[in-house]
């Protein structure tokens, strides 16, 4: 019998990123470009749930929203000053909170993926207006408040704050911006020792403008015991929400947040006693202004993205490792969605989820997914029948197609579209090969 030949050609598509092996797909898009998705997680029922924010009202309403694993939507709440951050709980339950609502100065939200959307606490004028929440490993969820004060040259106080899922609330810490303007909070991230870490950003002015900012990164006990354990008094940016590496280290990024900051923005490392490392500088052409908190996933790697810059100008998603290693996995652009800016997450089936603000290219926002490419990896002949196996995922959906030789201009559909159960994926081309028959596997949207 005469060998059956395989190639294994890349699929060129719209979505094909600067990787051979990973490929961008676009999952959702916005109605409108005024009420991007902002956020994603995943609940306990295997549904993704996010926010869309309602810019053109300019009333701050939010919509939670819930997308089913296929990528379809159904919309729920539309809720006065809703922040655009959620985070899953031990108790199988999704937490979000609001600027205001609740007394008039800001509540905690649950969303419960059996029932409706319940407020579970509201805060006094006392608090400031809760800024986000983020769930701790002791069960407990933690969040930041920021004043109200609108007086530029006034100090600003934040509050940080532990809210247990039983109804209660005790604020940790109240600081104090000695520098007058209160430019940015990192929601606090809790670590494996049971502290809590996160960052404050202050920008200086000289008189009037902006000329740098001051970054602080802090250790908080769970009893109140707050250190300052690095400073960065001359940083190009502010820091976002820091994260834990799988190596015990807290990583994170500085963004150009302000117009008057020559910098790309970084990303960096800190040890939980402070001691800081630059480990990437961005300079525009692989990315600009990176402001989401970044992602540490399953294969020991951190991943992020910018919100600017890369090959259209419209952000990148790239992918570091703790040596400062930096691969650029996607380009941003018209057929993608442009401007990422909330953080990414890495669901139940192994692939990377985000969302995009949209752009001038890409006017709406998308939901979108970083996944493996299919590779074909083995082919078994038994009694004139082909059998392809590669890789997939859980609800991916592929198309087996062939041609007769490298010179055909086309290629044929052998299978239209399969759906994937599992990590592989096989299929048998029954009918008998001619003298030789290339394959390939497409990853539809």
């Amino acid at each position: 019998m005469k060998p059956v030949r395989l190639s294994l050609l890349p699929v060129l598509t719209a979505c094909m990123t600067s990787s051979a092996e990973l490929q961008l797909q676009r999952l959702y898009t916005s109605a409108t470009s005024s009420n991007p998705p902002t956020c994603l997680v995943q609940g306990s029922d295997g549904n993704f749930y996010g926010t869309f924010i309602h810019e053109s009202l300019g009333l701050g309403y939010g919509t939670v929203f819930r997308m089913a694993p296929d990528g379809s939507v159904t919309s729920f709440g539309f809720i006065p000053g809703l922040n655009d951050g959620l985070a899953l709980a031990q108790d199988g339950n999704i937490y979000g909170t609001t600027t205001n609502g609740g007394l008039g100065y800001g509540s905690i939200l649950k969303i419960s993926p059996a029932g409706p959307i319940t407020t579970v606490y509201s805060f006094a004028a006392t608090n400031g207006a809760p800024l986000g929440i983020r769930a701790g490993f002791d069960g407990c969820l933690y969040g930041a408040c920021q004043g109200t004060n609108d007086f530029r040259f006034f100090p600003q106080l934040f509050y940080i704050f532990r809210y247990d899922t039983n109804g209660a609330l005790t604020i940790l810490h109240t600081g104090t911006n000695i520098s007058g303007v209160q430019d940015s909070i990192g929601l606090p991230v809790q670590g494996p020792d049971g502290f809590l870490y996160g960052s404050v950003s202050s920008p200086k002015f000289s008189p009037w403008l902006v000329t740098s900012n001051r970054t602080s990164f802090y250790r908080l006990s769970t009893n109140g015991a707050f250190q300052s354990i690095c400073s960065l008094t001359n940083s190009p940016g502010s820091a976002g929400d820091l994260v834990f590496g799988p190596d015990g280290f807290l990583y994170g990024v500085i963004g150009d947040r302000q117009v008057y900051s020559t910098s790309d923005g970084l990303v960096f490392k800190l040890s939980t006693n402070g001691v800081f490392t630059n480990l990437f500088s961005f300079h525009g052409t692989n990315g600009s202004n990176p402001q989401a908190q970044l992602l540490t996933a399953s294969d020991g790697l951190l991943y992020g993205t910018t919100f600017r810059g890369g090959a259209s100008g419209s952000g990148t998603l790239f992918r570091i490792s703790s040596d400062g290693e930096l691969s650029t996995l996607a380009n941003f652009d018209a057929a993608t969605g442009g401007n990422p800016l909330a953080s990414l997450i890495q669901a139940s089936d192994g692939n990377i989820y985000g969302t995009t603000k949209g752009s001038q290219l890409s006017a709406f926002g998308t939901i979108f997914r970083l996944v493996e490419s299919p590779t074909i990896t083995d082919l078994v002949l038994t009694n004139g029948s082909a059998t392809l196996i590669w890789n997939s995922f859980s609800n991916g959906i592929y198309r087996v197609e062939f041609k007769p030789d490298l010179s055909a201009v086309s290629w044929t559909a052998l299978i239209p579209r399969v759906t994937a159960t599992d990590s592989t994926i096989s299929f048998s081309d029954n009918s008998p090969p001619p003298d030789n028959r290339l394959y390939r596997v497409v990853l539809l949207p």
